[in-house]
């Protein structure tokens, strides 16, 4: 009997086409399990269901999240009696919709499908207590769509936080009528192409977060002139021109996988063309076009059906059950709810409505909540609060605000405005009572002047603006409270177009347009132009930015707004590179983390480490954390201001005196082999004579690490305390004692000859190395000097001070200061006898007149950062070039082999045996410095990171130096890089 091997053997070998069916045909039964899970869930579904519940879920009804127990009532009632599909929240407060979704939720048999009309998100309905994003008018002037998907994604989160499945969102008319009552800013432009994009990105944004998008109002509200709230428009364009415009983008989405869409009470005459017959209760139009030619197999919704353009013309109820047998799934907000099923019933009992399309219908609605995982509690919300105005939202709609602002017209080169300008300048704001968000943030800028005026422009009013303005050199103008009706003009009266024109004629004028680009119509004739599109305080803030050049101008018209100015139209203009004032997550950085800051600053102050600090952070070019803490002093008990002036001690030493030899450098005036005998005649016959400039900025020129001067000029009186001779310092200024070290006290002029013969006949260390020392930066003040012609103070103001607009970085600031402005550093109880404020706090810089290279600079939070941001971007700033990026680059790394120090500049200590100035998640290409007087500033090439720490440590007394001993300075540098985003 042969084996069965052997029998096996005598089959047919397989053929390989044959193998692969058998594997499909296995495959295809666990496919269809998988796809009929659904199916055979929803069959069971629509089996239990009577038709009244069927009929019920075609049904979405309005309602408000309002305190109102009458109205929740009827609501649980209809819920309860009519079996509806879905509810439509609108206003009310954020808490209380969510809790009322809940309960519901729990008190309908079948789940609700919950949803907003929510087209710029749910800040639409709640205005009051959760941000808006951006109109779709105003995403129509951005460039970048992935700054849309963000935004539809953030939305999508937040509507899932609270329980709703469903927006009614993108609108994607045309906005190609600009008369137009009711679409207007709604849409996103004109373009057909632009409309797709841009709905495109948002409904991807929405369904990607898990939100059913809804595409309106088809076939195209766009070219109509009348409200369909109010009565039925007629859309006027041929079948060719339809397909050819307004159905496109519908087309598009189709084609990209729309959810839902909606259709609008609309008569087009080219598609239906019985009179009165709004396209939502049109079969050519919703099945005939919509679902046949169209082929689309998703929710069709309508419009809401208590609106006058359709309700009008039916009786109660009729209008409903016309559009579901026109082929509307989904029937929203109808006028009487008991009517519509009535008529529905009617319509079924009379053969105008079938069974079969009902189920049809409510099949497509519980697919959709399949889908939407409303028959998962896996998938229901939390009875947790939602988290909705988040960092992160606001930073996705700050990066599309600068990304819509639109530079329209540019003739006389304006812009960017200049921080640094001998030019008188005035803001004036048009439709505001008070000081605006847009003019507070020009004064962080530059010195403005600030005017308000009504929109009405009262003759007395406009009178005195008129000669005001007039007197100045320039004057930027905010139009505010506009409207967004054409019949309104859009809020433009001509007696503002013809103020505005004779002011442009009397002066330099910019007008920042904060509402419809639309508007423009009316400025053809003005110089200079910005459309901002919306006029909230975001709005104003980053526009108030950009004219500066904090942010480039990308945006462009998504609408056309006159022969001048048509669709498309948008000048680019760079960014100059300024600090500008952002949140931290537009900037990788976590808002939350970096409230940590807060906790040590708060510490330094109430433990006493210091009466007062002010910290700045900037990250990529923007201001993203910047407070005070604490107060001046005991004696001077009042909250420390943000802009107070510190004495920032060592931090001299980068900021005065190595930027002096750097400017300099770059003039080819000093070279770094240079030695000092070279450039200071006085060291000729010296041990100091050979010392090379590059070893005296890195400390490695073997100076002793400091000289006290001032104990040689005091005397013992006859009870035995040191008083300071009065042969050297005299109580006012007199000739000969010209030199104040401090208010009433005066040293006599020639003893800084005594002081500088002291610093060049001290020895020099034996040992070769680095070894911080101050003595070095005397020469460097010398140098700038010799070699510039001007003093180190007047140098820095003429070469790099003024040119930024630094206006609060100086040397002997009481001079410019009010003295209420200057943080004190020390109750002096032993040389000057009084509270420093105002004078250095270092002795040997107070007696060279308060102007040194190692100390004496006097500076703010933002104005030190100002000058660490120039750095970091390579030697410019505001557009003008200060340092070339090489000398910059070579000075701010180590320089020959140095384990810490660059050419004056401090940086990370790369020993791990020596102590560290800086936190120990610094880059190694951080470079800065750090002050006595408890400052320091830190500059990160490879993070674009500046952080800036003012204290006065030293107050009253400098002795206990517990900001070093605890390390805050090094700690809060620390928090700052663990707020980065992962």
């Amino acid at each position: 009997m042969p084996s069965l091997s052997h029998k096996t053997d005598m089959l047919p070998k397989p053929n390989p086409l044959w193998v692969l069916l058998l594997c499909l045909c296995c495959m295809a039964p666990l496919r269809a399990q998988i796809k009929d899970k659904r199916t055979v869930f929803l069959d069971s579904v629509m089996q239990s269901m009577s038709l009244d519940q069927k009929l019920g879920q075609l049904f979405m009804i309005r309602a408000f999240s309002r305190k109102d127990q009458i109205e929740d009532k009827r609501i649980f009632e209809i819920i309860r009696k009519y079996h509806i599909g879905g509810i439509c929240f609108f206003q009310g407060s954020p808490k209380r919709q969510k809790e009322l979704t809940l309960m519901f939720q729990d008190s309908s048999y079948t789940p609700l499908l919950i949803g907003i009309d929510g087209e710029w998100g749910l800040g639409m309905r709640f205005p009051q207590s959760i941000m808006k994003f951006p109109r779709q008018l105003t995403l129509g002037a951005i460039e970048n769509d992935e700054l849309i998907y963000q935004m539809g994604r953030e939305i999508a989160d937040q509507c899932r936080q609270m329980g709703i499945h469903m927006t009614f969102a993108p609108v994607i008319d045309l906005n190609n009528n600009f008369r137009n009552p009711v679409i207007n800013e709604r849409a996103f432009g004109e373009d057909v192409d632009l409309v797709s994009a841009k709905a495109t990105a948002y409904m991807r944004g929405l369904q990607e977060g898990g939100l059913i998008a809804t595409a309106k109002h088809f076939p195209g509200h766009g070219d109509v002139e009348t409200d369909s709230h109010k009565e039925l428009p007629v859309v006027p364009h041929s079948w060719l021109h339809l397909h050819n415009c307004e159905l496109t983008p519908f087309k598009n989405l189709i084609n990209e996988g729309i959810s839902s869409i909606m259709v609008g009470h609309l008569s087009v005459p080219a598609l239906d063309n019985r009179p009165f017959r709004a396209a939502t209760t049109s079969y050519n139009i919703v099945t005939g076009l919509l679902r046949e030619e169209l082929c689309y197999e998703g929710l069709i919704v309508s419009d809401a059906m208590d609106m006058k353009g359709v309700a009008s013309h039916f009786d109660a109820g009729i209008a409903e059950a016309e559009a579901f047998a026109a082929g509307i799934d989904l029937l929203l907000l109808p006028k009487d709810l008991e009517a519509s099923l009535l008529a529905m019933k009617q319509y079924i009992s009379n053969g105008s409505i079938t069974i079969e399309r009902v189920d049809e219908s409510v099949r497509r609605i519980l697919t959709v909540k399949y889908d939407a995982g409303l028959f998962s509690k896996s998938r229901q919300p939390s009875a947790a609060e939602p988290l909705l105005n988040t960092p992160k939202a606001r930073a996705i709609k700050n990066k599309m605000i600068a990304s819509a602002i639109t530079l329209v017209r540019d003739d006389e080169k304006l812009l960017p405005l200049s921080m640094v300008s001998n030019q008188k300048r005035m803001s004036l704001s048009i439709g505001a009572g008070d000081v605006t968000s847009f003019q507070h943030r020009l004064d962080d800028f530059a010195k403005f002047s600030h005017f308000q005026i009504s929109a009405s422009l009262p003759t007395k009013q406009k009178l005195r603006v008129f000669t005001s303005a007039t007197q100045f050199d320039l004057v930027v103008v905010g139009i505010h409270g506009m409207s967004r009706q054409t019949k309104r003009s859009f809020g433009i009266t001509a007696d503002m177009v013809s103020f505005l024109r004779d002011l442009s004629n009397t002066t330099r004028v910019v007008v920042c347009v904060f509402g419809s680009p639309y508007a423009l119509r009316f400025f053809d004739d003005l110089p200079c132009a910005v459309v901002s599109y919306e006029d909230d305080a975001s709005f104003q803030d980053i526009t108030a930015q950009m004219l500066f050049g904090v942010s480039p101008f990308v945006g462009h018209l998504p609408v056309g707004a006159s022969n001048r100015y048509p669709a498309g139209s948008g000048l680019s203009l760079a960014s100059t590179g300024i600090l500008g004032y952002d949140i931290p997550e537009s900037c990788g950085l976590n808002s939350r983390k970096l409230l940590a800051i807060d906790s040590l600053a708060k510490q330094i102050v109430h433990t006493g480490v210091a009466p007062g600090c002010e910290i700045l952070v900037a990250k990529n070019n923007r201001i993203v954390y910047h407070k005070s803490f604490g107060i001046y002093s005991k004696e001077i008990n009042l909250p420390l201001k943000k802009g107070a002036l510190f004495d920032v001690a060592s931090m001299t030493k980068i900021l005065a005196g190595t930027l002096g030899i750097m400017k300099l450098y770059d003039e080819k005036k000093v070279s770094l082999e240079g030695t000092l005998g070279r450039y200071i005649p006085e060291t000729a016959g010296t041990n100091k004579e050979s010392l090379r400039l590059d070893k005296v900025l890195t400390h490695e020129a073997r100076l002793q690490p400091s000289l006290v001067f001032y104990k040689k000029t005091m005397v013992r009186e006859a009870g035995g305390r040191k008083v300071p001779s009065s042969l050297i310092y005299a109580k006012q200024r007199v000739p000969g004692f010209t030199t104040a070290v401090a208010p009433y006290m005066f040293m006599r002029d020639d003893y800084k000859d005594t002081i500088w013969n002291d610093i060049l006949s001290s020895s020099l260390r034996s040992t070769a190395g680095y070894r911080y020392s101050d003595l070095g930066f005397y020469f460097v003040k010398k140098i700038v000097e010799n070699q510039s012609g001007l003093t180190l103070d007047k140098y820095l103001d003429t070469k790099i001070y003024d040119s930024l607009g630094l206006h609060r970085t100086l040397f002997n600031p009481l001079e410019k200061i009010p003295i209420e402005d200057i943080v004190p550093t020390e109750k002096d109880d032993y040389w000057r006898n009084q509270i420093v404020r105002g004078t250095v706090h270092d002795m040997g810089a107070a007696m060279m007149g308060g102007v040194s290279g190692h100390a004496g600079l006097f500076s703010t939070a933002y104005e030190t950062a100002v000058l660490m941001q120039m750095l970091l971007n390579g030697g410019s700033y505001g557009g003008k070039s200060f340092l070339s990026p090489a000398t910059v680059d070579l000075f701010t790394r180590r320089y020959n082999k140095s384990s810490r120090r660059g050419l004056g500049f401090d940086m990370k200590e790369l020993s791990p045996d020596r102590t560290k100035s800086m936190g120990d998640l610094a880059s190694d290409r951080t470079f800065g410095h750090t002050g006595f007087t408890g400052t320091c500033v830190w500059a990160d090439p490879e993070n674009n990171l500046v952080y800036v720490f003012l204290s006065n440590r030293t107050y009253p007394n400098s002795e206990r130096n517990l900001l070093n001993r605890y390390k805050y300075r090094e700690k809060i540098q620390d928090l700052i890089y663990k707020a980065f985003e992962k």
